[in-house]
């Protein structure tokens, strides 16, 4: 007999109270429930579920209908996912933070160290709005870096940070104003388009991101590196001018500079701190998530006591219940009797199911 399978692009994530298929190649996500995940594992044989044929029809037309499975007329083997990863780039994205434009810089190095390691995606970050961004450019302009991120202090010329030299700042894909007094989009530039967003934001606001649906990333590069570790953080090297090497954006702590950790005359290797390389399912509370595989979550985990990790801060998505921050029926983890700290990891299976049924009225099902 025919089972129904899954297209190879699209996969499952399990949550506590349901689940997703993720489909790679459209880039979308569909929520299903634990009970359709189950029938899958088990090859989708009606036969075996016949005293719930209806729902299996029902769920078999949804998956269908979306494009997500189908009747193979051969048996298929393997994962065309398994053992597969970009091990030949060894560092994807790069921050340049700039804090003084003036002061004695390290870009030559810099700029032969992303070429090196296959760095695709740059992020210049500057802190003072008198900072001049296009000398900082001239510096990348011979570089193999394909895409060019600015993110600025807002000032009332803004739009004079972007030079009109289409040679110098034809990779630059996005530009961001922070501190700006109001919202506001625009696309600059006809042949080549530059988007602009001016957001109303701290730096540190935009920096240290508290995840939103809009946020996720359900492609195939991101969903590849959410098996290796932490894909916001992992292969993704934060230098100054100077060319210290930075752990992360919020301690500051230095791990050293480019010219002591990647020396010219030995073999490169790019040694991440530990918590990149630790997966979401590894994690208190993001490992009960469905959307484990597609957030882009950018706190850094902090290790328990007993070894495993944890959060000090909340995600604005309880998966528990369910429900996002402002959602009607939203709860927090500690009132939807869970808790997460140091020392512990507890549910209280009697208060969390007292507050999913607070979640969702009899017409707003989990399905």
């Amino acid at each position: 007999m025919r089972r129904l399978r899954l297209y190879s692009n699209c996969k499952i994530t399990s949550g506590y109270v349901r689940d997703v298929i993720v489909d790679l190649e459209r880039e979308k996500f569909f929520f299903v429930p634990k009970g359709l995940t189950l029938m899958l594992s088990k090859g989708f044989d009606v036969t075996e579920f016949e005293a719930y044929k209806e729902v299996i029809l029902n769920y078999e037309s949804f998956l269908i209908e979306n494009r997500l499975a189908f009747y193979p007329n051969f048996l298929f083997q393997g994962d065309p996912f398994q053992n597969c990863n970009d091990s030949f780039v060894k560092i994807s994205n790069c921050i340049l933070v700039v804090k003084d434009e003036n002061e004695p810089n390290s870009l030559m190095q810099i700029t032969n160290l992303l070429d090196t390691a296959g760095c695709q995606a740059l992020l210049i970050l500057l802190e003072d709005a008198s900072q001049n961004v296009n000398e900082i450019l001239k510096s990348f302009s011979e570089s193999k870096i394909r895409s060019i991120e600015l993110v600025v202090p807002y000032r009332e010329n803004y739009l004079d940070t972007l030079s009109d030299d289409y040679e110098l700042n034809a990779r630059i894909s996005l530009v961001t104003f922070y501190n700006a007094p109001s919202e506001k989009y625009l696309k600059l530039g006809d042949y080549k388009q530059i988007f602009v967003q001016l957001l109303p934001k701290t730096l540190s606001e935009l920096l240290f991101l508290k995840v939103r649906p809009e946020h996720f990333r359900c492609n195939i590069p991101f969903y590849l590196e959410s098996l290796q570790g932490n894909p916001y953080y992992l292969k993704k090297i934060i230098v100054d001018m100077k060319g210290n090497v930075y752990e992360d954006l919020v301690s500051n702590r230095v791990s050293g500079t480019v010219a002591t950790l990647f020396p010219a005359d030995s073999e490169f290797e790019f040694i991440q701190p530990e918590f990149t390389r630790i997966l979401k399912s590894e994690i208190d509370i993001c490992k009960n998530c469905e959307f484990q595989n597609i957030c882009p979550d950018n706190r850094i985990p902090q290790r328990k006591q007993d070894g495993t990790w944890y959060h000090t801060s909340e995600c604005r998505y309880n998966p528990y219940i369910g429900k996002w921050e402002g959602e009607e029926g939203y709860q927090d983890l500690k009132k939807s009797g869970v808790v997460s700290t140091a020392t512990e990891f507890t549910i209280d299976e009697e208060i969390l199911a007292c507050a999913i049924e607070a979640a969702w009225s009899d017409d707003q099902r989990l399905s």
